[in-house]
């Protein structure tokens, strides 16, 4: 498989989540499961649950959902919070300036990575110079697959055995995940399953 450009040799990289990959719910389940299996190291922030939160009020849940869910991403990676990266904003340039946080976010935790589907506005002349790397989530989860098979593995066969409203199969997952977006992923572990 090409690489899809992780720098260096992390055994576990550290990666800042961005909204847009935390909303759809086989994308985020699948970030969530590897990052639980120490795959790499989840980060947000305050400003990214709250662009997360007026999403997902958007579609219709109700607050106290979406407290809960809140509360069981907080609980799982209690160390995944990043603070204190507000001060970094204001000197930071990006095309879009609304985009700052996720980058201040990146900088203040160490971060290699972004995971994001909005690439357009996370450009390798602004991040480069700071040591950072914006991936899709396709790529980052298919580079995390062929550098621990294993392991990647493990977690996929959890996440499937926690789908039990309705349970589904591991086909069926697969299935899924490939139409939400991670059709590199998708086939890389249907390709591990099945050897």
């Amino acid at each position: 498989m090409k690489s899809t450009g992780f720098m260096g040799n992390d055994p576990v990289p550290v990666a800042v989540l961005d909204t847009n990959v935390i909303f759809p719910l086989y994308c985020r389940d699948v970030l969530l499961w590897f990052a639980h299996f120490n795959l790499f190291v989840p980060k947000w922030s305050t400003q990214i649950f709250d662009e997360w939160i007026r999403v997902m009020t958007n579609r219709g849940l109700t607050p106290e959902t979406i407290s809960r869910q809140i509360a069981l991403f907080e609980g799982a990676f209690p160390e995944a919070h990043v603070q204190q990266y507000e001060h970094l904003i204001a000197n930071l340039t990006l095309r879009d300036p609304k985009d700052r946080h996720v980058v201040a976010a990146a900088i203040i935790s160490n971060a290699k990575y972004i995971v994001t589907h909005n690439l357009r506005d996370f450009t390798p002349p602004e991040l480069e110079p700071l040591g950072l790397k914006a991936l899709p989530p396709d790529d980052f989860l298919s580079e995390l697959t062929s550098r621990n098979q294993r392991v990647a593995l493990q977690a996929f066969a959890e996440m499937v055995a926690a789908k039990k409203k309705p349970a589904l199969s591991a086909a069926e997952v697969l299935n899924r995940i490939s139409r939400n977006g991670l059709p590199k992923t998708a086939s890389l572990l249907k390709s591990c399953v099945n050897s």
